[in-house]
């Protein structure tokens, strides 16, 4: 195993994320762009972070950024997280047949009401860790 990273107010890091088994979850989908964009851009918001940049392909990710708190594992548990949610529900909801590929409005409104079907039932957890999509402050 290697050794933990070291996280520093005021540093600048590239972070390179891989989907689950290797899989091509990030394809090029106006969907899937509109999501990434949005989950990096609030969470980068939320936890005041610095995007210098970034690269999203089919399996993998690359983000340049700065940490000027110290806050970048509550960043990427946060991004994940969020990003996970949103193409799992769109997932979800393509295999059932609801969507049309390439339907990103409707396929947007329809995530949000999974995520706050999901939330109401009490299977996603508090409102408090959903935030973002369906729920908490936006």
């Amino acid at each position: 195993m290697s050794s933990p990273r070291q996280i520093l107010a005021g540093s600048t890091y590239l972070i390179s994320r891989r989907t689950l088994d290797r899989m091509f979850l990030l394809r090029p989908d106006p969907f899937v762009t509109q999501v990434f964009l949005y989950c990096l851009a609030y969470t980068a918001t939320q936890c005041n972070i610095l995007v210098h940049g970034f690269v999203c392909l089919s399996n993998h990710l690359h983000l340049v950024l700065t940490d000027p708190a110290g806050v970048l594992p509550v960043f990427m548990e946060r991004f994940d997280g969020l990003l996970a949610r949103a193409l799992n529900a769109y997932r979800v909801l393509l295999l059932a047949g609801q969507l049309q590929r390439g339907g990103a409005r409707d396929a947007g409104r329809r995530v949000g009401q999974v995520d706050l079907r999901v939330g109401q039932s009490g299977l996603g957890g508090s409102g408090r860790s959903r935030e973002g999509l369906g729920g908490g402050d936006q």
